[in-house]
């Protein structure tokens, strides 16, 4: 299984490899993540578990 390591902005920091013995790293949130799932560093976790790519976003949307 796969997790999202998110900071405390809902940002993925980082995508690694999970079991029941993993712990995060300090500052950071484990979402257990499908293994199907294609996410990368920089996607921003979204209150519905979905995420969102920034880079997809118009430009406009972006800066507000």
């Amino acid at each position: 299984m796969k997790a999202a390591l998110i900071d405390a902005n809902g940002v993925v920091q980082n995508i690694i490899v999970w079991d029941d013995t993993s712990t995060p790293p300090a500052g950071l949130t484990a979402i257990i993540i499908d293994d199907a799932l294609v996410i990368r560093i920089g996607n921003i976790h979204q209150t519905d578990g979905t995420f969102l790519d920034p880079e997809q976003l118009p430009p406009e949307a972006a800066t507000h």
